[in-house]
């Protein structure tokens, strides 16, 4: 009988370090992907820029550059959001902030080199006749604000959605490891 509780107790005991290993490993993923996320969004930033300080790059070229910059960023505010939440979870407030002023950095750069190209776009711009200007302009401005809207709109909800998951994640890995817990404690 003792043989096969103290079976038990290991198995229970191998179940608890598994799922810790889990929690380990899924920080040290979030940590690479990060690092790699932000290479590239460094990467499609300067990118970007060099090609604004050559002698009139096309339009069609800066739209392709800015939007290799916009996937970039997405791809790393959303890793950078789902590693500041799993510090959150494991109640590491320090590294939580580090990362969410990362990406205040990130975003500010992110509006600087859009602000740059924009610039550049607005100076570049074939404008109609005079009688058209006008019209042409506000329909344009009206459009160009309801595409940064639905822009803004769709990260938030991917900023959502990945909050939402981290906590679901983090619900299961804490009822995992609490059975696990009360499973050793049987045991015992």
């Amino acid at each position: 009988m003792a043989a096969a509780d103290t079976a038990e107790e290991h198995e229970a005991e191998e179940e608890v370090n598994e799922a810790q290993e889990e929690e380990i490993q899924r920080l040290e993923v979030l940590k690479q992907q990060k690092a790699k996320a932000k290479s590239t969004f460094t990467r499609s930033r300067h990118q970007l820029l060099q090609l604004l300080e050559e002698e009139l790059p096309s339009r069609q070229e800066v739209k392709r550059f800015r939007e290799n910059l916009n996937t970039a960023q997405e791809k790393a505010m959303e890793v950078m959001t789902l590693l500041s939440n799993e510090y959150f979870k494991r109640k590491d407030n320090k590294n939580g902030q580090k990362v969410g002023q990362e990406m205040d950095i990130l975003e500010k750069q992110f509006e600087n080199a859009q602000d740059r190209v924009q610039d550049y776009l607005d100076a570049r711009k074939d404008e109609p006749s005079t009688v058209e200007s006008s019209v042409y302009r506000k329909s344009k401005h009206k459009k160009d604000k309801e595409d940064v809207e639905s822009t803004l709109s769709e990260k938030i909800n991917r900023f959502h959605l990945a909050e939402t998951e981290a906590r679901e994640y983090a619900q299961y890995v804490r009822a995992e490891v609490e059975k696990r817990k009360k499973k050793l404690h049987t045991i015992e």
